[in-house]
Formats: structure tokens, sequence, C-alpha cells
């Protein structure tokens, strides 16, 4: 299991987890809804 966590990651695997996120869920760290890094 370790080596799956340490594995790098690719677009495709951000592109999904983002995606799987609903868009009005609580803000991150930085204050910004999913939504606002869906659309720009």
């Amino acid at each position: 299991m370790n080596n799956a966590l340490l594995a790098p990651y690719t677009a495709e695997d951000v592109h999904k987890a983002l995606f799987d996120i609903g868009d009005l869920k609580a803000p991150g760290p930085d204050g910004l809804h999913a939504i606002f890094y869906k659309r720009f």
C-alpha cells in the first residue's frame, strides 16, 4: 500500500479526483470551492 501512495500521479488522476468533488462542497484551505478549479 505504501508504494501506491508514493507512486507519481498523472494529470488524469488529478482531473478524475477534481471532478469527483461536488461543485459547492466545503472550500479548501485557499477558500475556493471546487467549481472554481473546474471552470478556470
